[in-house]
């Protein structure tokens, strides 16, 4: 076979081989318009059964021809025009969040430990004057958002999602130093489905789920204050023990238990709560939250809560 013919035949495949429509595979379709139709197949020849908006973003399941299949909130699948969304690998961040040893330097006490080893005993000794209600329990801690979402800003320029890691972090050292074993559903900076949060709780047959959050209205900068959500009529006794017991440990403003539909407890088949613990906008707030004193304050009226609910 001479050079020219090899050539051309060589050609003549790759022009088949990429005429053929192909599956490819992403981690983030982030919607470019508003009111996108979602439909039920990869053309518009199939059903619209939902829509979504600028900025939006979704976990890819697959690429076909100029269709992106997404994951919607609501565990359903569905398809959307792939000229209208950019396509994003995402890359799981390394940890940037300190631990709350790093946080600050500690000094020594006259006996040799150090402030956090004080603190820590002195919350243990404390729950443990009482019956143990955590001991082999499983609880799931959710930190919200993380990775690309970074949830509310501060008004320090702080992130919601270091917040929420690090109160999750010191949630569960206690917890477990108390018996339970505790699973979260981030332990780094990275980005998670709302789907995919609820589904730890769910597939480990969890007794508790606790999704951890922080607030921001900047334009109310003293706004300030604990508040507690559930969706399941079952957890609405769950949520106002627990938003009792922080109050009582952090003397925080009351702003109520609420009956919402957030998805993470919304799809959550176990006890589930979201903890809203204060406001990031707040400047006397925020500083407030970000020491290693309140966070045990936290940690102990969360877990008194927990305590209170079992037995």
């Amino acid at each position: 076979m001479n050079k020219s013919l090899f050539t051309f035949l060589f050609l003549g495949i790759t022009i088949v081989i990429l005429s053929i429509t192909t599956i490819v595979y992403a981690s983030e379709a982030i919607i470019n318009v508003n009111n996108l139709n979602v439909r039920n197949g990869p053309g518009t020849e199939f059903d619209t059964i939902s829509q979504v908006n600028q900025e939006d973003y979704f976990q890819v399941l697959r690429v076909q021809g100029d269709w992106v299949e997404i994951e919607l909130d609501n565990s359903t699948t569905g398809w959307i025009a792939k000229q209208f969304v950019t396509l994003e690998e995402a890359k799981e961040e390394e940890d940037q969040l300190n631990t709350i040893k790093d946080e600050e330097p500690v000094k020594n006490d006259s006996s040799g430990a150090t402030n956090q080893e004080a603190l820590q005993n002195d919350l243990t000794l404390d729950l443990r004057h009482d019956n143990n209600g955590v001991k082999s329990k499983v609880i799931v801690i959710d930190p919200g958002h993380g990775g690309r979402d970074v949830g509310a800003i501060g008004i320090s320029g702080s992130f919601e999602k270091d917040h929420t890691l690090k109160t999750a972090l010191v949630l569960k050292s206690y917890l477990e130093l108390l018996g339970a074993e505790v699973i979260l559903t981030r332990d780094s900076d990275q980005y998670l489905s709302l789907s995919g949060r609820a589904s730890v709780a769910n597939n480990k047959m969890a007794d508790l789920f606790i999704s951890i959050h922080y607030n921001s209205t900047p334009q109310y900068p003293t706004a300030s204050g604990v508040s507690t959500y559930y969706y399941s009529e079952r957890d609405k006794l769950l949520a106002e023990t627990i938003q009792q017991e922080i109050l009582v440990s952090t003397s925080m403003e009351d702003r109520g238990i609420h009956q919402e539909s957030y998805q993470v407890t919304r799809m959550n088949h176990r006890p589930s709560l979201l903890l809203e613990l204060g406001f990031l906008s707040n400047p006397e707030q925020e500083e407030n939250i970000q020491s290693n004193v309140f966070q045990s304050k936290l940690a102990q009226g969360i877990i008194s809560g927990i305590e209170h609910y079992f037995r």
